[in-house]
């Protein structure tokens, strides 16, 4: 990763270490590999921790195998949590609440 060398951005004292200048100006395009525990777990934007093709396999096969009755009564519980939290602010209106902060 190349640092700006932007005279705004550079740093203003000796304090503002070359760690920060990494985190503020870097991004996600900026690693290459992560090593935790000496383990190389993300390299050149492959997780190498985990199966990632396996996990999706069994991902899938958990959903062809989800029981359809089980899915409409969860289903059924969202719509009347939803029913409830509409009734509870039915009667709020916008104007009813404001920040202290606006006072």
């Amino acid at each position: 990763m190349r640092l700006s060398r932007d005279a705004l951005i550079q740093p203003v004292d000796s304090r503002w270490h070359v760690l920060q200048r990494l985190l503020h100006e870097g991004g996600p395009g900026s690693i290459k590999a992560v090593v935790v525990g000496g383990q190389v777990v993300m390299k050149d934007g492959i997780n190498k921790s985990i199966d990632e093709v396996g996990l999706v396999d069994k991902m899938r096969e958990y959903a062809a195998n989800a029981k359809g009755e089980l899915i409409a009564e969860r289903r059924a519980l969202v719509e009347q949590l939803e029913t409830a939290v509409k009734d509870f602010y039915r009667d709020w209106r916008a104007g009813d609440v404001s920040p202290s902060f606006y006072s």
